[in-house]
């Protein structure tokens, strides 16, 4: 189960787990997927539910420590062993005590560049399952996708 709520662009990312909905609100859409037929596809949304593994999935390209003198984290480049459209390069900013994810850059086969940037992390903490629900507003139109 995970939720993802964008500012900038405005949308939302939610699965119960069985489930995946996209809501893009000024699109007035919701892309709504089976996970199991994402989660096939050697996705960045694969890895985010548990189901990648880097070492399989990824060449080491590189590894240096952050420039910036106020944060001491690692910086990873890697690379997929296998040609995917959507990622041709993941850069990991890791901190470096905790080892937590702080930024994911994801770069696609046309050197596009999506910049994920978590703040305000908390882990293990409660929350109810109906937080990974998605009531789809009215006057949206849903799209049901047959794969990835």
């Amino acid at each position: 189960m995970m939720r993802w709520d964008y500012t900038v662009p405005n949308q939302k990312l939610v699965s119960d787990g069985h489930k995946l909905w996209y809501y893009q609100p000024e699109e007035k859409q919701v892309l709504v997927s089976d996970v199991s037929s994402v989660l096939k596809e050697r996705t960045p949304l694969a890895f985010l539910a548990g189901e990648g593994n880097l070492s399989r999935d990824f060449n080491f390209l590189n590894l240096n420590e952050s420039v910036s003198q106020k944060e001491d984290n690692y910086v990873i480049e890697l690379v997929p062993k296998e040609t995917i459209s959507t990622l041709s390069k993941l850069v990991l900013t890791v901190d470096k005590k905790s080892y937590i994810v702080l930024q994911a850059d994801v770069f696609d086969g046309l050197g596009n560049l999506t910049r994920t940037r978590f703040i305000n992390i908390r882990t293990n903490v409660g929350v109810s399952q109906s937080f990974f629900q998605f009531a789809t507003p009215p006057g949206t139109e849903v799209i049901k996708m047959q794969g990835p």
